[in-house]
């Protein structure tokens, strides 16, 4: 074998998750992403949405999303940004291009995720069913008891993400990306 061989290439990431610095748990999150997990750490003072758009435009086509921010049944918050069910049903016409963009970076069959309490309770189903609508894919909560879907939104007893996706403990190296 040449002295000089190139190092194999790295797995493709086909999962971005997204943290804001400011969430309570987020060093534990980035520590445990698993392999083939691409983590993008939000800048607070910017968009944090769109900070999450721009990257996974540029990674698509994704297998999952998962979005950790400061949240509370029905809201979250990300860098500057903050989604609201409110805000969302009443339409976001100067963000419904990033809730576009996050949409058209996943692959079909492919959720955005929800994650720290944002899509609990009747506010948290509002704001998954309201996202669903805009981004044009699947949302879920989480711990998986809620999926919307672009059409309806509907709770699933028992239903939890595959193992390896969603935002819990992995097996391998992630890697890090500066918002």
């Amino acid at each position: 074998m040449p002295q000089n061989a190139a190092a194999p290439e790295p797995a493709r990431a086909t999962r971005l998750l997204v943290l804001d610095p400011r969430a309570p748990g987020w060093t534990l999150r980035l520590t445990a992403a698993g392999e083939g997990t691409a983590v993008l750490v939000l800048d607070p003072a910017r968009d944090g949405l769109a900070q999450a758009a721009e990257v996974a435009a540029e990674m698509a086509p994704l297998q999952e999303l998962t979005l950790c921010g400061l949240s509370e049944p029905g809201r979250l918050g990300l860098g500057s940004a903050t989604l609201v069910v409110d805000g969302l049903a009443n339409g976001l016409e100067d963000r419904g291009w990033m809730l576009a963009a996050l949409g058209e970076g996943l692959a079909p069959g492919a959720a955005l995720v929800l994650a720290d309490g944002a899509g609990d309770g009747s506010a948290g189903g509002r704001l998954l069913a309201a996202l669903a609508r805009l981004v044009g894919r699947d949302v879920a909560a989480a711990d998986g008891r809620i999926l919307a879907r672009p059409d309806r939104l509907r709770e699933v007893p028992g239903w939890l993400l595959p193992p390896g996706q969603g935002s819990g403990p992995g097996s391998g190296p992630a890697r890090l990306l500066a918002g």
